[in-house]
């Protein structure tokens, strides 16, 4: 793949935009530069598995842990759950040819 067309894909990746035009560029680039590249920018990986040939990783940029109450109305205490809300999430699914 040319340098300047990879370039050009990563900077649409890091940006968070991403267009038809791009897909060519996408399956010409290989599976580990790509979750490299969105490693090197999405620093917290919340999810990573394999099942088969199927891949899935899923990474964020920020993470911000959140107080949610549930509502329990016959509850003598009250209590509270701390949930992740992880922001600006890529997931990618990488299948490999038979």
């Amino acid at each position: 793949m040319i340098a300047s067309s990879a370039a050009a894909l990563l900077s649409h990746l890091r940006g968070g935009t991403f267009d038809s035009a791009d897909l060519a560029l996408l399956e010409q680039t290989s599976a580990k530069q790509l979750i490299n590249e969105l490693r090197s920018v999405y620093r917290l990986t919340f999810q990573e598995r394999q099942i088969g040939k199927k891949w899935e990783i899923s990474v964020a940029r920020s993470f911000r842990a959140e107080l949610k109450f549930p509502n329990s109305p016959h509850a003598i205490f009250a209590s509270c759950h701390l949930v992740p809300a992880y922001l600006d999430c890529v997931m990618l699914n990488v299948e490999a040819a038979p």
